[in-house]
């Protein structure tokens, strides 16, 4: 993140794509070289891992990070991981047991790029490099202390209790209303992000209350970042429902994501009353309430 935080417009653009090129540059050094035997497997890991992409969550903890003071280098290795993580689920997603998409952002899925047995053990090697990375505490730059929490948040948002157990809360509610189908997003995007933001703060040493705040904002503009999904997706889709717009039309679904952006304000509005401004975390809010 070496452009300034808290600029709007195209100098907050030029932010996120500045810290995404950061983020796959670090990814490009944790990730096994794709000549590096068993080679198939280590090709189709660096495949999705680096697939383009926005790198929103590494972004959030990252900005998390350097607003309670800790540059970013030294949070790398655990927005890496996040990413790896993120990585590893749209792996399995995609997966014909699962969603059986063929594409991925306009490319081939994992599984058909390569094949499903190779698809299902790159999943698996991402989310444990993920791991890997958690342990890489710096010495002088996080302490163990911050770096164990960080990585218990991380274990819970990505586990049972978080992004999988949303996806098995779609197998056992194949027909959700709306309330279940907020509460399967909450855990099959909304953990990642919280976990994002409340990492960020723990790598940095935030105390309690910070981290709770931040993990209510993360959660809140994960939220509201799969309604805008939905939203720009059907429309990409000549207005087929999909997530919310299953049950919701797109005007109210609109309204319902500005309301939940407006929520996601409240905790960030709470951390300045205790000193801690997170302007790049505002923006990002600008950024997503922009496309509604």
């Amino acid at each position: 993140m070496s452009a300034t935080v808290g600029e709007s417009g195209d100098g907050f653009a030029a932010l996120m794509k500045a810290t995404a090129a950061e983020v796959d540059r670090a990814l490009d050094g944790y990730l096994p070289r794709a000549d590096e035997p068993p080679r198939r497997l280590h090709e189709a890991m660096r495949y999705s891992a680096l697939a383009p992409g926005k790198r929103i969550r590494p972004f959030i903890l990252l900005a998390t990070a350097r607003g309670f003071g800790l540059e970013p280098a030294s949070a790398m290795p655990s927005a890496g991981a996040l990413e790896c993580i993120h990585a590893y689920s749209l792996i399995h997603d995609d997966l014909p047991a699962m969603d059986d998409d063929d594409l991925r952002r306009g490319r081939p899925s994992c599984h058909r790029a390569f094949d499903e047995a190779t698809a299902i053990l790159a999943g698996d090697a991402l989310l444990n490099l993920a791991f890997e990375l958690m342990a890489r505490v710096q010495p002088g730059l996080v302490g163990p202390a911050a770096a164990l929490a960080a990585a218990a948040e991380l274990g819970v948002a990505a586990g049972s209790r978080g992004m999988v157990g949303g996806q098995a809360l779609e197998f056992e509610w194949p027909h959700p209303d709306e309330a279940a189908l907020l509460t399967i997003h909450r855990h099959k995007t909304g953990a990642l992000f919280r976990a994002a933001a409340s990492m960020g703060g723990h790598l940095a040493g935030a105390d309690p209350e910070s981290v709770r705040l931040l993990s209510d904002f993360g959660e809140t503009f994960g939220l509201a970042y799969q309604i805008v999904d939905d939203l720009q997706d059907a429309a990409q889709d000549a207005g087929r429902g999909t997530g919310v717009l299953g049950l919701t039309p797109a005007g109210e679904a609109a309204g319902k994501a500005r309301a939940v952006v407006d929520a996601a304000r409240q905790p960030l509005s709470a951390l300045a009353s205790r000193g801690h401004r997170l302007n790049a975390l505002k923006e990002t809010l600008d950024w997503l309430q922009a496309k509604l």
